[in-house]
C-alpha cells in the first residue's frame, strides 16, 4: 500500500476485511494508525459507501470501542451534521452497537411535506432510512437481543412530489419505501409504490438492483399465487377502480373506451374496459416483434414504411374488437418502447384517439377536476403570452420545411433564447416547441436537439415557472430529409411526449409536425388560433390538428396526451401560483 493516501489505505483495509477470514487483528491496528494521520472529518469521509456494505466482522469489544472513538467527529453546520450522522451511525451499527447507531441516525432531520425540503435534506433522509435497514439486518443476523425502532414507510407522494423531475430516482426510492412498508405490514403503501415505480422501470434498457428488488416484492406479496402471476396486472383505468357514473358519460363528458397495450412475456397483451375484454397477441408481424423486443427506442421500425406500420398496428386494434368509428379511444400505454409506436395510424373515423399518462386512475382525475372547479379563483384575468422554443439545431436547419418554422416566430412575442431564457422566473401557460430530437446513448432516451433537454429536464423547467394551472405543450417536429429519419423522429417524439405527460407537470401535450411545408401553414394557423382562446376544450386542439392532416393527405401521425380530455386547455382566469 506504499504511495497511497491514509484514506485509501483505510478503505482498502475495510474492503479486505470482507474477503479475508479470519481477519488479522494487526490490520485493524494499522487502520487506526492510518486514521490518526487524518483530521476527524476526513476519517468520517473514508467511511463512504461501499466500504461498510459487507458482513461486519467479529471484533473484540475493546477494539470496537477504540474504533468508534477514533472516527468520532464534531460536525460544523447542519449539512455536515446530517451527513456525519448518516456515516457515523451506520459505522456504529457495523461495529455491533445497534442501539447507539439508531440514536445517531435519528439526528438526521426527517423530511415531510412541509418541513426540511432542501435537496440535502432529501438526500440525507433517504440515506438515513437505508442505513437503518442495514443496521436492522446486521442486528438480526447477529442474533443480538436489542429493541430497535420498527421500520416506518413514508407517504409515497412525499418522494413523488419532491423528485418528480427525476423519475428514475423516484422509482428507486419508492422501491426502498415499499420494502419498509412490507416490513411494517402496510401492503397498501407497497402497492402504490410498486405501481408508480413499474412505469419508470419499463423505460430502462438495463436491469438494475431496484428492478430486482421490486420483482422480489411482487413475488413475495401476501396471497400471490401462480394463477395471479399469469394473469394481466390490473389496468390503471379499469372499471373496478371507477365509481358508478351516469350511462354514456365519463369525466363529465362523452364516453370513450380505454385500450391498454403492454408487453407480456414476449407477446402483446391488450385490454379494453368498455366492453371488458382482454387477450394476448403473438408477435407475429415485424412491428409487434420489434416493439416487444426493444428496450427503449425501437429503432428497427425506422426501416419500415408508413403503410407497413399501419397494417401491423391495425392487426392489433382489429383483434381487440374496438370500433373507433362509434366511440373515441383512450390509449393506456405505459412509457416504454410501445409508447413510441404511431398507434394513431390504426384508427380511422373522425375521432382521433388520445393517450393517457402511465399512472392514470380515473377516479383520481375526476376528483381533482371537481376540486379545481370548486376552488375560487383569485386575482384579475392575466393572460400569459405563449412561449416559443425554437432551438434551430443543425438537424432542424436541414429540414426541407425549415422556412415554415422560421415563419412561426411572427406568431409569438416571447421567444426562448431571445427575450426569455432558462432559469427565468417568467410564468408559462403555453409552450410551443419547434424542434427535432436527438437520442442520448447513455440514457437511451430522446432529448430536444440543440438544447439536450430530456422530458424530465423540460418538466423541471416548467415546474418552476407554471402559473396556477399546468401549461399546455406542443411538440412540433420539423420534417427530416429522409423517410427513415422521419420515422426515427416520430419514435423519439412519441417517447418524449409520454415522458412529459407522465411527469405530472403539464396539462396536455400535442405531438405534431413531421409534415411537408405546404401543409404546415394550415397546421400552424389552426394550432396557434386554438392556443390563443382561453376555454378551448383540449380535444379541439387534437381534432383541429388532425383535420389539417386529413385535408392535406398527410398520414395520421399526430398524438395527443392528457389525463382529462374534456377540460379546457387553460381556464379563462389564470391564477398566479401561491408562493
Amino acid at each position: 500500500m506504499e504511495g497511497e493516501s491514509p484514506a485509501a489505505r483505510i478503505r482498502l483495509i475495510f474492503a479486505l476485511s470482507q474477503v479475508v477470514t479470519p481477519f488479522p487483528e494487526r490490520n485493524w491496528t494499522q487502520l487506526l494508525e492510518q486514521a490518526r494521520l487524518l483530521s476527524t472529518c476526513t476519517r468520517v469521509a473514508a467511511l463512504q459507501p461501499p466500504v461498510l456494505r459487507g458482513r461486519p466482522p467479529e471484533l473484540p469489544a475493546a477494539l470496537a470501542e477504540e474504533m468508534a472513538a477514533t472516527f468520532r467527529h464534531e460536525p460544523d453546520g447542519d449539512i455536515e451534521a446530517a451527513w456525519y450522522a448518516v456515516r457515523y451511525g451506520e459505522f456504529l451499527g457495523w461495529l455491533g452497537r445497534f442501539e447507539d447507531a439508531f440514536r445517531v441516525l435519528a439526528e438526521v432531520p426527517v423530511m415531510t411535506a412541509t418541513a426540511n425540503r432542501e435537496a440535502w435534506n432529501a438526500a440525507t433522509y433517504r440515506e438515513r432510512r437505508r442505513a437503518e435497514e442495514r443496521v436492522r439486518d446486521w442486528a438480526r443476523e447477529s442474533g443480538a437481543r436489542v429493541a430497535l425502532p420498527p421500520p416506518v414507510p413514508d407517504p409515497p407522494e412525499l418522494w413523488v412530489d419532491f423528485w418528480r423531475h427525476t423519475p428514475f430516482r423516484v422509482a428507486a426510492v419508492l422501491v426502498e419505501n415499499a420494502q419498509r412498508a412490507r416490513a411494517a405490514g402496510r401492503e397498501d403503501v407497497v402497492r402504490i409504490c410498486l405501481d408508480v415505480a413499474r412505469a419508470e422501470f419499463a423505460r430502462m434498457p438495463l436491469e438494475t438492483e431496484f428492478h430486482l428488488d421490486a420483482e422480489a416484492l411482487e413475488r413475495t406479496a401476501p396471497g400471490r399465487s401462480a394463477a395471479s402471476e399469469e394473469s394481466l396486472e390490473p389496468l390503471a383505468a379499469t372499471t373496478s377502480q371507477r365509481t358508478a357514473r351516469p350511462s354514456g358519460t365519463r369525466l363529465g363528458g362523452g364516453p370513450f373506451t380505454v385500450l391498454e397495450v403492454r408487453e407480456r412475456h414476449g407477446r402483446l397483451a391488450t385490454r379494453t374496459d368498455i366492453p371488458a375484454r382482454e387477450q394476448v397477441i403473438s408477435a407475429e408481424n415485424p412491428t409487434i416483434e420489434a416493439l416487444v423486443r426493444a428496450r427503449g427506442i425501437p429503432r428497427r421500425l425506422a426501416g419500415m414504411s408508413i403503410d407497413e406500420l399501419r397494417q401491423d398496428l391495425c392487426h392489433v386494434v382489429d383483434a381487440t374488437g374496438i370500433s373507433p368509428e362509434s366511440s373515441r379511444v383512450a390509449l393506456a400505454i405505459r412509457l416504454s418502447s410501445l409508447s413510441c409506436a404511431p398507434w394513431e395510424l390504426a384508427f380511422g373515423g373522425p375521432r382521433a384517439p388520445f393517450r393517457l399518462p402511465s399512472a392514470w386512475v380515473e377516479d383520481d382525475v375526476e376528483a381533482q377536476a371537481r376540486l379545481a372547479a370548486t376552488t375560487p379563483r383569485s386575482g384579475p384575468v392575466t393572460p400569459v403570452p405563449p412561449l416559443l422554443v425554437l432551438p434551430a439545431s443543425p438537424l432542424d436547419r436541414e429540414s426541407p420545411a425549415i422556412n415554415a418554422y422560421i415563419g412561426l416566430r411572427a406568431h409569438f412575442e416571447r421567444r426562448f433564447g431571445e427575450n426569455d431564457r432558462a432559469g427565468s422566473t417568467q410564468l408559462v401557460q403555453v409552450v410551443y416547441v419547434g424542434s427535432s430530437f436527438t437520442e442520448i446513448p447513455s440514457l437511451n432516451e430522446p432529448a430536444l436537439a440543440g438544447l439536450e433537454w430530456t422530458a424530465s429536464t423540460l418538466a423541471h423547467e416548467l415546474s418552476r415557472r407554471r402559473a396556477a394551472d399546468k401549461p399546455v405543450v406542443v411538440l412540433d417536429v420539423p420534417l427530416p430529409a429522409t423517410h427513415s429519419d422521419l420515422l426515427h423522429q416520430l419514435l423519439l417524439r412519441n417517447y418524449f411526449a409520454q415522458g412529459l405527460i407522465d411527469s405530472g407537470m403539464v396539462a396536455c401535450v400535442l405531438a405534431t409536425g413531421l409534415r411537408a411545408e405546404r401543409s404546415l401553414e394550415a397546421l400552424h394557423r389552426t394550432v396557434v388560433a386554438a392556443l390563443s382562446v382561453s376555454g378551448t376544450p383540449r380535444l379541439e386542439l387534437l381534432d383541429g390538428a388532425a383535420a389539417t392532416a386529413t385535408k392535406s393527405g398527410a398520414p395520421a401521425l399526430d398524438a395527443f396526451f392528457t389525463a382529462h380530455p374534456y377540460l379546457p386547455l387553460f381556464p379563462a382566469a389564470s391564477r398566479q401560483r401561491d408562493g
